[in-house]
């Protein structure tokens, strides 16, 4: 069958045009032999001049007017043509791909009945076996020579993942061991906090305490930085507050403990956080973790895990401070109301007594004995709740913080 497309269809459409004006133009032609004709029957020679100029310029304008269509009619039918050669092209493409397609799905179909099939068709098996073999060979789990059975095969691969396990958790231990030692961003090196344990200054006796802030060496990033500052300026101003003597003197003398009680915090917390550091470093390097915990706390291996070991510790430890602090705080304000007299209280108690002092204006006989009161029932809990097992043990202080806001505040 043959069919015209609409470009060749308005090509030969064109064509008839020109063919139009083609004749036309024998029209022109035949009046201007007329024009010279010279006998009396003729037009006269203005007219057939003027009829023959209309004609010749009516001519030239539908010539450009059909070469620019036949010119643009052209360019259409090029691009058309070139559209449909890459059409049919991508048509034999797609063609040709399904046609792989189908000898790939051919060959799976036949390859998973092999495998599933309960006849003697094994060739696939066998195959793939091989060269199995042949990749656990190349990864060293069994010698190139001889076969190994299933079994063994199985141990083998076994001891190579716990190699390659192993392998990882030492790269692990030692980026962790470089940034324990050397530090990073935020968190400071072994030697950063070696320095500032040793740099922290705490005055023997608080009646000689320093009264300025770097003379205590501690870095003034540091929170308790911040409190001495704090405290050394409220010294400042109660001074200023008096003219007595006395009182003033009481003042220095109260603060003077205030500042030494901070900067023994902070020597405190500096030297916890290079021995935790250390610690850790301890650990990282350790073959033996239960040998590593006998060492550390001096006692024998634990007969458990080691981490679950250590997470028991901290919460007796935990425990173990609070029932020290609650004591001690319970001893000082026994002091403080009469109930116990300073030389029967331990020396901690009546430090802390004199700490109290330095803000005796904002501590009233009514708030000593409500803390007092609080405390008491604290350590009455904590004794009647020392076997109990971690969550009950926080269940029973939670409910004892619930219905007293004091006790709530000491234990926050």
């Amino acid at each position: 069958d043959f069919h015209l497309d609409e470009y060749q269809v308005a090509l030969i459409r064109a064509k008839a045009v020109e063919d139009y004006w083609r004749n036309q133009v024998g029209i022109a032609t035949a009046v201007l032999d007329y024009a010279s004709d010279q006998s009396a029957g003729r037009a006269t020679e203005a007219t057939t001049r003027r009829a023959l100029a209309e004609s010749l310029k009516a001519y030239e304008e539908a010539m450009t007017l059909y070469s620019t269509v036949q010119e643009a009619v052209q360019d259409a039918g090029s691009v058309a043509r070139d559209a449909h050669v890459q059409l049919e092209a991508a048509g034999l493409a797609l063609e040709a791909a399904i046609a792989v397609l189908e000898v790939a799905e051919a060959d799976y179909a036949a390859m998973i009945e092999a495998l599933t099939s309960d006849g003697n068709d094994t060739i696939v098996l066998d195959e793939l076996f091989a060269s199995y073999q042949d990749l656990i060979r190349t990864g060293g789990l069994f010698p190139a020579d001889g076969d190994v059975d299933e079994a063994a095969l199985v141990l083998a691969h076994l001891d190579r993942a716990a190699l390659l396990a192993n392998s990882e958790r030492l790269v692990q231990a030692g980026e962790a061991l470089r940034t324990l030692v050397s530090g990073i961003a935020g968190i400071p090196s072994l030697g950063d906090l070696a320095a500032f344990a040793d740099a922290v200054f705490v005055p023997p006796d608080a009646a000689t305490a320093p009264l300025e802030t770097p003379a205590y060496g501690i870095d003034e990033h540091n929170p308790a930085s911040v409190i001495l500052s704090t405290l050394l300026a409220g010294l400042e101003h109660a001074a200023g507050a008096t003219d007595d003597q006395e009182e003033k003197d009481a003042s220095v003398a109260a603060y003077r403990v205030w500042v030494s009680l901070v900067a023994g915090m902070a020597k405190a917390s500096a030297d916890a956080a290079l021995s935790s550091r250390l610690d850790a470093i301890t650990l990282l390097a350790a073959t033996d973790g239960a040998a590593w915990y006998a060492d550390r706390t001096g006692g024998s291996a634990p007969s458990s895990r080691v981490a679950l070991t250590l997470r028991r510790d901290v919460e007796s430890a935990m425990r173990a401070v609070l029932e020290d602090r609650a004591g001690l705080e319970l001893s000082a304000l026994a002091v403080m109301l009469g109930h116990l007299q300073a030389p029967d209280a331990t020396a901690r108690a009546v430090s802390l007594v004199e700490t109290y002092g330095a803000a005796g204006a904002v501590l009233t006989q009514e708030s000593i004995q409500r803390a007092y009161d609080a405390l008491r029932v604290l350590v009455s809990s904590l004794e009647l709740s020392k076997n109990d097992d971690p969550d009950e043990f926080a269940a029973s202080l939670e409910a004892i913080a619930a219905s007293d806001s004091v006790i709530a505040s000491f234990v926050n």
